[in-house]
């Protein structure tokens, strides 16, 4: 009994230490003076799958996409009054939380600014 209770609790605490297959993307959308950007949408997009995750920023700017596979994403952030801006080639691995800062530019909605983008 107490060995298996001991397999048991190993079982656990491995379990509790086994690295998340799966990775994080935290944005902050600001405008040129600094700014917060709230209720800006994003959509985030894998390159290798096609799946799609849309969510939009809290009043604070910021929005998070979590439990994401490893893989290849592009992001698009827009809002009324801001041209879009598109990041390409952030590279997730698994268990990293990838911090993007979007800068928005005013203009109108048709205007899209592409940056190409690297991950630490």
């Amino acid at each position: 009994m107490k060995r298996s209770l001991w397999i048991l609790a190993l079982l656990v605490l491995v379990r509790a230490f086994a690295q998340t297959p799966t990775a994080t993307i935290i944005g902050v959308v600001r405008d040129p003076s600094g700014l917060a950007v709230p209720d800006a949408s994003a959509a985030v997009r894998n390159t290798g799958t096609g799946d799609e995750f849309r969510v939009r920023t809290t009043g604070a700017g910021t929005f998070t996409v979590p439990n994401l596979p490893r893989g290849l994403y592009d992001i698009t952030v827009q809002k009324d009054g801001f041209q879009a801006q598109h990041q390409t080639g952030i590279e997730l691995q698994v268990a990293q939380e990838a911090r993007i800062e979007f800068r928005l530019s005013v203009g109108s909605v048709a205007q899209v600014l592409e940056v190409q983008a690297t991950v630490p």
